[in-house]
């Protein structure tokens, strides 16, 4: 149990870093030109692999748990599955417009800031919900075969997987 909550925690803060990263490129791009978007495919990969990866597996096996413990859970579990959907979707726009920023003009540019300013402040908000409601409730609610569950179907290895490289 311990091992899969502090997993997905050490992944969240990986995240945390790199949408501070993609924060800081979009900002660089808004005063450059000519731009470069590297740093924002970077950031964006990072986001990506934490929103699809292994932490979304072990989040999904948590929230899948909680559904069937608490209706309020069973809730909140819908509305996150919802928007990790819609924030990979926002990301892969992004990643998308900022691969072909260099051979298109200035509506180029103001479409990946009207998505990068947009994803920002939801993924932080999917960051807090996650760690103030969604391991907590699960420290609360499930019990030791939920996480005996979950460890079997991670594969037991998966519990010590971290995502990506630090961040600078």
């Amino acid at each position: 149990m311990a091992e899969i909550i502090e997993a997905v925690g050490k992944d969240y803060a990986y995240l945390a870093k790199s949408l501070h990263d993609l924060e800081r490129a979009l900002q660089a791009l808004e005063s450059s030109d000519p731009y470069d978007c590297t740093a924002i495919g970077l950031s964006l990969a990072r986001c990506l692999d934490v929103l699809a990866g292994a932490t979304a597996r072990r989040l999904d096996l948590i929230v899948e748990h909680l559904r069937d413990r608490n209706a309020s859970a069973a809730e909140l579990a819908g509305e996150l599955m919802m928007e990790r959907d819609e924030l990979a979707d926002m990301a892969n726009s992004m990643a998308a417009v900022a691969a072909d920023m260099n051979q298109q003009a200035s509506a180029t540019r103001e479409e990946i800031f009207r998505i990068g300013w947009a994803f920002l402040p939801a993924m932080r908000w999917r960051i807090q919900r996650i760690e103030q409601l969604v391991l907590p409730m699960a420290l609360v609610l499930l019990r030791a075969a939920d996480w005996a569950e979950i460890e079997a179907r991670l594969g037991g290895s998966d519990t010590n997987h971290e995502v990506g490289e630090e961040t600078t």
